[in-house]
């Protein structure tokens, strides 16, 4: 069963108390998305996670993480800033995740991985220049509503982390049908055995046209002289 896209988190959930902290947990974030990814067999980088939505594959779910969190040092320096692009209500959101993530699929998934390492060394960046004060600093978040800037920096590891667990549940499942499928079918050894003993098509039609027909097998052969 193909899971629905996750619920956002609540952005009121208490997370983590200070900027160090949130610099440590974006940091084992990134090593927990590059070490799913890069385990991962070729095959389930196509298979699809979500079934509503965008339909996101295993890879375009890395590629939103890329342009979700592209825009989130933005975000968060618009937020204190109290500007009214943190607030406002004609962010598209699924529009954005239907367009955004498209356009990174002709890269392959080292070339997104190295993306998604640069946009989180950004978020980085901008969270080690915040001073503690402005952790705590209200704010209105365009789709999770209102809180405060230290829980919008840890959505984004929370949010990682619930896509990381939807490509593990989704693929795992895949990969149990796979292994059921196969435990159904005969080995290898046995499919040898079975067309040993099964003569091929190209026999059976030799051997019908090499085989006399019993009437002439039995006919008598003709005298060269009449009979009288």
């Amino acid at each position: 069963m193909t899971p629905t896209a996750r619920p956002s988190p609540s952005p009121t959930q208490s997370l983590t108390p200070n900027r160090d902290a949130l610099i440590a947990e974006l940091r084992a974030s990134r090593d927990r998305v590059a070490d799913l990814y890069r385990t991962l067999p070729p095959d389930a980088l196509d298979v699809r996670v979500y079934d509503d939505g965008a339909q996101w594959t295993a890879k375009q779910v890395l590629a939103h993480l890329i342009t979700i969190e592209r825009t989130m040092p933005l975000l968060w320096k618009a937020l204190l800033a109290g500007t009214s692009a943190a607030s406002s209500a004609e962010f598209d959101l699924e529009r954005f995740n239907r367009a955004q993530p498209a356009k990174l699929d002709p890269l392959t998934i080292d070339e997104l991985l190295a993306r998604f390492d640069d946009v989180r060394a950004a978020s980085i960046d901008r969270v080690a220049a915040l001073g503690e004060d402005d952790l705590e600093h209200i704010g209105v978040h365009p789709f999770l509503g209102e809180g405060t800037l230290e829980r919008f920096v840890a959505w984004a590891w929370v949010h990682a982390d619930g896509h990381l667990a939807d490509v593990r549940g989704v693929v795992a499942g895949v990969e149990r049908d796979v292994r059921t499928v196969s435990a159904r079918l005969p080995s290898p050894s046995r499919v040898g055995r079975i067309n040993a003993a099964t003569p091929s098509a190209t026999a059976a039609r030799r051997a019908r046209t090499e085989t006399p027909a019993p009437d002439a097998a039995h006919r008598p052969a003709s005298s060269s002289g009449s009979v009288g």
